[in-house]
């Protein structure tokens, strides 16, 4: 009997979907050029729209930490970009659940706005659009 149990839990435990793989993140990075005039007023937009924005998509519980902002800590060569942006959304569902709500969360919070892009237009227009990028990342656990 004990062997049968043994056999029976380590079959269910190789079997299932171990923890790393169902708890598959997936990592969205977007980086920014804003010239040095344009980045007081970029991060004004910024607290003022995308923050709250990106606040209630968590509450909705697509993505993880809200989203974060980065800046280069110290100049490093041939850098360019001057903001990167981090979501960590639960997985590709919530993507897809997103990219099918964000223009109805944009005008819940914004009724000024018709939808997502219009909300994100006036920072978009502070930034170079030849050095902007989105990257798609997964983490690795080997």
């Amino acid at each position: 009997m004990r062997k049968i149990l043994l056999c029976l839990s380590l079959f269910l435990l190789f079997s299932s979907p171990s923890v790393a793989e169902s708890k598959q993140y997936v990592i969205e990075e977007s980086y920014w050029y804003v010239s040095a005039k344009n980045r007081p007023k970029f991060l004004s937009l910024y607290a003022k729209y995308t923050v709250p924005f990106w606040e209630e998509i968590r509450k909705k519980d697509w993505v993880v930490d809200g989203i974060r902002i980065y800046s280069h800590r110290i100049h490093t060569k041939g850098h360019n970009w001057t903001y990167k942006t981090v979501v960590k959304f639960k997985d590709y569902a919530s993507i897809d659940k997103w990219l099918q709500n964000r223009d109805s969360v944009a005008r819940k919070l914004f009724p000024e706005f018709a939808n997502y892009k219009q909300m994100s237009a006036e920072m978009k227009e502070l930034t170079n659009d030849d050095l902007h990028w989105d990257e798609f990342l997964r983490e690795l656990n080997p």
